[in-house]
């Protein structure tokens, strides 16, 4: 296990080894592998469903809040392109703000009955 420092205090573990992630290597979407053990790990379902539900609202408001107070129809038009933008900036700050919960991708998630 690595020693934990002020820097990496707020890093999320590995499950396997205890060892913190760096943001970098943390990938939302798809598994990615622990650099210390080399473990296949995932980001929580839940956690990427949460990102993507305020990413939504965040746009939405964004949206009818430049419609209707600043009256711009162009950034009505461009809603689309500033959700993607919204988006990449809300996983950014998200992974930061919010250490996404790291699992343990070959380990079983459903039992058989």
């Amino acid at each position: 296990m690595v020693e934990r420092s002020v820097i990496n205090s707020r890093l999320p573990l590995c499950p396997d080894c205890g060892s913190g992630l760096p943001y970098v290597r943390i990938n939302l979407i798809e598994p990615f592998d622990c650099p210390f053990c080399g473990k296949t790990l995932v980001v929580s379902p839940e956690y990427t469903k949460r990102i993507r539900q305020v990413t939504f609202l965040v746009a939405i408001v964004l949206t009818i809040f430049s419609v209707f107070f600043w009256k711009n129809i162009l950034l009505f038009i461009l809603a689309p392109i500033l959700g993607f933008f919204i988006s990449a900036i809300a996983h950014f700050v998200a992974k930061r703000f919010f250490p996404p919960e790291i699992e343990d991708n070959e380990s079983p998630k459903y039992v058989a009955l």
